[in-house]
Formats: C-alpha cells, structure tokens, sequence
C-alpha cells in the first residue's frame, strides 16, 4: 500500500466518498432491479463504481478496488446488452457491496486487505458470458498519480459553469450502517421499490441524473461548537434584552425624581413669603440646578434606551436568522435514512419467502441529523417486525383474497414542531384478543376482560413480550420493540400502535424537528424551576383541590368527562412540595401519544425559546432529563424528557435526576443547611453543580475562580470546597494551598473536579490538600453527594 493509505485525512476522505458510492450503488441497483431498461441509470451506476475502483486503486487496496472492477465489467456488460441483470446478477452485485463496506472500516490497517477471492470467482463466472468491460471499451487502466483530492465535488462538476452565489456549504449525510447491508441514497420522493418481485415502476433515471449541487464536507464537531456558541450568543441576547428592562425601569424612577423635584419647586414658590429671601433664593437655586440635572439624566437616559434598544431589536432579528440558517445546516430530509431500507425489506422478504413491495412518501421532510442517526435503527427494526410478522406468505394472500406482493408503506410529514413517521403494512394485522391472552398467561393481568385494545397494543412494548411462536432470524425473539420505545422516547419522542386483524398495522412515530432549541413553559416547584418543552403540553389548568380523588393508583381528577392522573412533579423528581392554602392548584396537562397526565406546579412564569445544552460528558445521562438551559438571569434550569417522565410515573419508578441520598453510611439524613462554595469558570458547570446541591439540599455559593473563592471565604462561613482545577487569575490547586495556610479556613474540606485524570494532577491535589478527587468524565452525582456528606460529617 502506498503511504496514501496510512494518512489519517486522505483515509477519511477515500472512506466517506466509497460510502457515498456504495449508497449510490445500493439504491441504483434496487431501483434498476425494478425498473429495467435505463440506460442513463445504468450509466450512472457504471460511474460510481469506475470511480471508487479508480480511488481504491490509488489508496492501495486491492481487494475493494477488485470487487469494484468486478462490478464495474458486469455493469458495462449490463450497458451494452450483453449481460441480463437478473435478480441472481443482482444478488450478487449486492453481496459485492456488502463485503467492499465489511472492509472499508479496516482500510488502511495493516493486514487489513481480506481474501475476496470466493466472491471474484462467482463475479468471473458472471463475466465469462461477455467480455470484460475494460477490453470491450477501450478503457486504459488508471495509474495512482497522487493522492486524492479533498473535496467531494467530481472533476466534471467542477468544470461546470456557476454564477456568482451558487455555491452551498451543506452538511455531509448521516450515515448509519445498515447491518449486513451497504447504506441507500436519498431515494425521490413517493417512489417505490419491490423486493422478492420484479413489478416494475415508474424510474427515476432522469432525476438521478441531474447534478446537484456542489458541496462541501463539514465535520459534525464543528457545527456543533457552532450551535452552541449560537446558544451563548442566544443567552447573552436575552441578558441584554433583561437589561434593556432594567433600564427602562430606572428610566421610570428618574421620570419620578422629577416629577418629585417639581412638586418640591411649586411648594418652596408658595413658602417664599414666610422664608428669608437669601436662604429662598439659594434653595430655590439648588433645586432648580437639581431639575435640570435630572433632566439631562432623562434625556441622556431616552437617547441611549432608545439606541440599546434599537441594536438590540437589529441584533435580535440578525441572531434570529443566523440561528434558523445554523439549525438549518443540521437538517436533513429522512431520505438519508430512508434509502437504507429498499434493501432492507428485499433482504427481510427474501429470508422469510414473501413479496414484498415498499413504497416511500415525504422524503424531502426534514430532521435535526442527530435524531436521523438515531432512530434509523429503531425504524429499520419496525420495518422488520412489519415483513415478518405483518405481511403474510403469498399462499395465504391468495387464499385471502389479497395480492400475492404485500406492501409495507413508510411516509414522513411534519405537522407543527413534530415530524410523524409511519409505517404500515396491509398484513394479517395484530389480533389485540391474542394480545389479551398473553397478558393473562404472563401475570400482566387476571383476566382480559380488565384489558382495553389501545392498552392490550401497550403491551407490544413491554420487555419480553410476544406473541410469536416460533423465533426467526429476523424477528420474533420478544426482544426489541421495548428497546425501539425507549430509544424514541430518549429523543423525546413516542411511537403508538394501530392494527386491525386482516387488514394490517401501522407504526406511528412522533419526533420533534430538533433538539437544540424549541418553545418552552418554564414552571416553579416550591422556588425550583423547570422547562416543560411546549410541545408535549396539551393545556394549562387550575383544579379545585375538592375535585382531586384516587384515581387507582395515583391522584386525579376529571376532566371533560375523561379521567386525568395527577402527579406533583418537584415531590415525584424528589424535592420537597410546599403545601399552599389556595383552595386550587395549578397542573399542566402533557401527554404523548394516547398518554396523557397533569403536572402539579406551584407558578407558571410563562413561555420561552429555549437553547437546550446537553449534560455531556460531565454527567451521564439522567431519567426523565433532556438537558439544561441558561435562562437571562444565568440561573441554570433543568429541561423535562416529557416522555420519559410520563413512562416513570406510570411504571411507579422513581427518577435519579434530582432525588438526594436518604442518608448516608451511618444512616443520618442532611439535617441542617450546610453550605458549599462551588467554585467554577463554566456558567454550564457552575449552575449545573449548583442545581444538584441545592436539590440535595445545601446552601450553595459560587465563585468564577481562586480569587473570587477567597473573597467569599473572608466573609462567610463554608462548611466544603467543590472546586475545578483550571481557572483564570488563581486555579485549583493554589486555592486549595492558600485554604490551608489560612487559620480561619484550614479544616475546610475541599473536593477537586477537573477533567485532568492523570496520576501526578491527582497526587498535587493531595499534595496541597484536597480531600477528595473527582474526575469529570466519570462523574457520578451521588459520589459527589456522599463525599461532601463524608467530609462534613
């Protein structure tokens, strides 16, 4: 291999483009396999893999660059007539695919290359009824000239005339493997593919043809530092707006001095006859001076409100646009994930002996990336579930009076801040009755009878759970759609079940378009506020406290004739509820799907954008928490998983996001207020770390750095020091020194949290007198809790 091979940015690029050819390919040779006679897809097909053999060639890697020059001559046979693609031709092309991406992510290591020369044999074989591509054309095999060229755009698009502003920078594709499959392209929309069948359709040659735009790759880190610089910027706006308030409000108060000095003037005028006109004279000339003081202060203060506000408006709706284009960069149609599952389904249905038809609709909708690389295996797990199980052998169509080729049907819209996937199939359809019975057999339930059908499709979701009698290969082992529920709701999403026996069953999934930054109604728990993402509210309440009953197993009400679960949100998350002495409280009614409850809040402080930051690698991820958010004042805010919140309550489950230890080793509770010094340059960090103790209960300050953290130590008494290492002006370590040559300060516990995890960081901490060393990527809020609860024992 050439040392092309060996260099990390030239083996990159090779493999995201190979990846690019390979989904070409893949969904090429589906669609071509439904729809022959193209000869301008055949062309293109021919294209891509002349192109990735060329590019293996220069890397060094024989065995992808022979498989692609395989299917390269084949392709040329197929172009000239010579060679039929049969589905057998098809299958093998196919398998072709599969290997040269088994090998693509160990490209480059040494003896990496892989015997291939099994699958050669079988493709020589295929070749041998017509000449080989390369002697037939003419073509003259290229030699490796230099390394490639970075940049995904084809020599021939770059030749191509461009006027002055065409060109985009567009985000790359998500790319999530297809296990035992070579990844799809973006399919065009409502176009259809038939696996196990050869029904032909309507071909989108001409459309695949056509060039688009020319692009760029951008490294996903990088618009993710983007998006949250874009949320810093976002919560300094709201911080100026605040001030801009303030000012208006100070504004207000001069506005009053005024008036005030001017009542003042009117009543010395009429005290000038009973005072001596010396002192009058000089009074009255103070005051005067005072009411033109304060009038220029007046004026001063309308120019510059006047202009802070102007900016201020300039700025929000330039922020506003450069926030909608940035979100933008992220989005990308479903079809990305969409052309995975063409060969998906041919796959599924040639397994299991079925035809199977998939059509595809609303694939220009678009998703934030990070949810697209995440729910397409939940989605592709369905799609199996609706071959296997849902579609029925051709035998027993006919019998049925349906059409041997059975349809499974995927189609996206949006429909407000959600995206709704579904996925349906004209099946046997899922007999809630068979259902009932499992329930029952399982110890679900006593009897089927306390069972509804929209619970009994419920149950599909639980763990273990299934009807299936026999496990296949590709379903049917009670496994998996617990998993697919799960991974949905973690993206704050929820998937419900339809099905009618002999009719079929439809998948329906609800997404929110991103994650990043969304509506919210930020709500108050006894002085502990919350995001509620806008989306997942159905309606606001307030509920006579006589109207509360026991609802099974938790508290309610009705409403509209329909019963609704009351829950106390602060006392579920695990603080502690304040009991008012209104006679009605306030609830806020969410709901996913068919689930519906209210949340009992103390005050709604009102709607927000909001700029979600995830808890990164400083926390793993908490139950029933989406994120924070950095509201105006810089207070951090915890930021709800609605739907997760709403599984935990009905589960019973307790959450981990916000519950203090009980007690600690000796069995005592917290039982007065102790006080913790955080000391922390990062707003996130610094609220975040605050938000957790203050939640266990502790009087919480905070400090930007060393020096800040002696200042507060000179004035108030700290009973523990959780501190970060690096800081400006004075970090860690000399705080932590300068604490113990202090006689006041000496015995304060002090507990190091630093991303630097090496031997000699953690030996200096105790050198200079840490009590306790807490790394950040393993950070675990309970360790934390307990050893403040330790230290301060």
């Amino acid at each position: 291999m050439d040392n092309w091979s060996t260099d990390k940015e030239f083996l990159e690029t090779f493999r995201a483009e190979a990846e690019e050819h390979l989904r070409n390919l893949n969904e090429g040779l589906l669609e071509l396999e439904s729809s022959p006679g193209s000869d301008d897809l055949v062309k293109k097909l021919f294209r891509e893999a002349h192109t990735l053999k060329g590019s293996a060639g220069m890397m060094g890697f024989t065995s992808i660059r022979d498989l692609a020059h395989h299917a390269e001559d084949i392709l040329s046979a197929v172009q000239k007539g010579q060679t039929a693609l049969t589905k057998e031709v098809a299958d093998l092309l196919l398998e072709s695919l599969d290997r040269i991406e088994e090998l693509l992510p160990v490209a480059g290591e040494v003896d990496a290359e892989a015997d291939v020369s099994d699958l050669i044999e079988k493709l020589d074989n295929v070749e041998s009824s017509a000449p080989a591509a390369g002697e037939a054309s003419g073509r003259e095999e290229e030699q490796p000239a230099g390394p490639p060229e970075l940049s995904v755009v084809e020599a021939e698009e770059a030749t191509e005339k461009k006027q002055p502003g065409e060109e985009q920078v567009q985000e790359e594709e998500a790319r999530v493997p297809a296990p035992g499959a070579a990844q799809g392209g973006q399919p065009p929309a409502g176009r259809t593919a038939t696996a196990a069948s050869q029904k032909p359709v309507a071909s989108s040659a001409e459309s695949r043809a056509k060039r688009s735009d020319p692009t760029i790759r951008v490294n996903i880190e990088r618009l993710d530092k983007l998006l949250n610089l874009m949320g810093e910027v976002q919560v300094n706006q709201l911080d100026t707006e605040s001030q801009v308030n303030n000012l208006s409000e100070i504004h207000g108060q001069a506005r009053e001095l005024k008036d005030a000095f001017a009542r003042i003037i009117r009543e010395v005028e009429d005290l000038k006859k009973e005072i001596d006109p010396d002192k009058i004279a000089t009074l009255d000339h103070h005051l005067h001076q005072a009411d033109e003081n304060t009038h220029e202060i007046l004026e001063k203060l309308d120019r510059t409100a006047s202009h802070i506000k102007e900016n201020t408006s300039s700025r929000k709706i330039a922020l506003d646009e450069l926030q909608d284009r940035t979100l933008h960069v992220r989005m990308l149609p479903v079809s990305t994930i969409f052309g995975l599952y063409p060969r998906v389904v041919r796959d599924a249905a040639g397994s299991c002996g079925k035809k199977v038809r998939l059509e595809m609709e609303g694939e220009q909708t678009e998703l934030d990336k990070r949810i697209l690389e995440q729910i397409s295996d939940p989605l592709m797990h369905i799609i199996r579930n609706s071959v296997d199980h849902g579609i029925e052998l051709p035998s027993y169509r006919t019998q049925s009076g349906k059409p041997e080729e059975g349809v499974v049907r995927i189609s996206a819209a949006q429909r407000g801040d959600k995206v709704e996937i579904t996925v349906e199939d004209d099946g046997a359809g899922i007999d809630p009755a068979a259902l009932k019975r499992t329930a029952v057999e399982k110890g679900l339930a006593v009897s089927v009878d306390e069972i509804s059908d929209e619970e009994a499709f419920d149950l599909i979701f639980r763990n273990g759970f299934s009807t299936a009698r026999e496990v296949t290969s590709i379903s049917g082992r009670g496994v998996g759609l617990d998993v697919v529920k799960n991974n949905i709701e973690k993206l704050e999403g929820s998937v419900n079940i339809d099905s009618k026996p002999g009719t079929g069953t439809r998948f329906t999934v609800s997404l929110p378009v991103s994650l990043a930054i969304f509506a919210g109604l930020l709500v108050d728990c006894n002085g502990t506020k919350f995001v509620i993402p806008l989306a997942s509210v159905q309606e606001m309440v307030s509920v006579r406290k006589s109207d509360i009953q026991t609802l099974g197993n938790h508290r309610g009400f009705i409403m509209r004739g329909d019963a609704t679960p009351l829950v106390d949100l602060l006392d579920f998350l695990g603080g502690e509820s304040n009991e008012s002495d209104s006679d009605s409280i306030h609830a806020v009614v969410v709901g996913n799907g068919r689930s519906r409850m209210a949340l009992q809040v103390e005050r709604l402080l009102g709607e927000q954008e909001v700029v979600i930051k995830s808890l990164g690698s400083f926390l793993p991820r908490l139950r029933n928490i989406a994120g924070i958010t950095i509201l105006a004042s810089g207070e951090a805010v915890v930021v709800l998983n609605v739907n997760e919140l709403i599984s935990s309550i009905k589960a019973g489950g307790e959450t981990v996001a916000l519950r203090a230890p009980k007690d600690s080793g000796n069995g005592k509770a917290v039982e007065r207020r102790i006080r913790v010094l955080v000391v922390e340059d990062s707003l996130v960090v610094r609220e975040l770390q605050r938000n957790i103790l203050e939640s266990a209960g502790y009087k919480v300050e905070t400090a930007v750095d060393g020096e800040d953290a002696l200042a507060h130590l000179s004035k108030d008494k700290i009973d523990c020091i959780v501190t970060d290492l690096e800081m400006p002006r004075m970090n860690g370590f000399e705080l932590t020194s300068a604490v113990r040559k202090n006689e006041a300060t000496k015995d304060t516990p002090v507990i190091m949290v630093s991303s630097l995890s090496n031997d000699e960081d953690k030996q200096r901490g105790m050198e200079v007198g840490a009590n306790a060393y807490v790394v950040k990527g393993t950070f675990d809020q309970h360790n934390l809790l307990s050893t403040i609860e330790r230290l301060v024992a």
